[in-house]
């Protein structure tokens, strides 16, 4: 298992992805935070697991995603170097995330 690092940016979309729902509902703010990690843990155990989507850019060669179990309107961006699986961004199915990696 590599060690998985959420950067910055996938911080902060975890955190506003748990605030938005917990405005709502609190407790299912904390199963989807949960299954969140969950999934970036098991991409962790197996960082092929993930879908690679149709990037042109170079500089996105090698990112992959996974959506969330149970929440698949939940989309996981990673990137696996050597040492370690780095998540990218957290986000919603239904935002254009090709404007996220141009």
């Amino acid at each position: 298992m590599k060690p998985v690092v959420f950067n910055p940016a996938a911080v902060r979309d975890l955190d506003d992805i748990t605030q938005f729902i917990a405005n709502d509902n609190p407790r299912a703010s904390i199963e989807v935070r949960c299954a969140i990690l969950d999934t970036a843990d098991l991409i962790g155990r197996f960082p092929l697991i993930g879908f690679q989507p149709a990037f042109r850019s170079k500089r996105h060669v090698g990112v992959r995603f996974l959506t969330v179990k149970k929440y698949r309107n939940y989309l996981v961006f990673y990137r696996e170097s050597e040492s370690e699986v780095e998540i990218l961004r957290v986000l919603n199915s239904a935002q254009d995330y090709l404007r996220f990696f141009r």
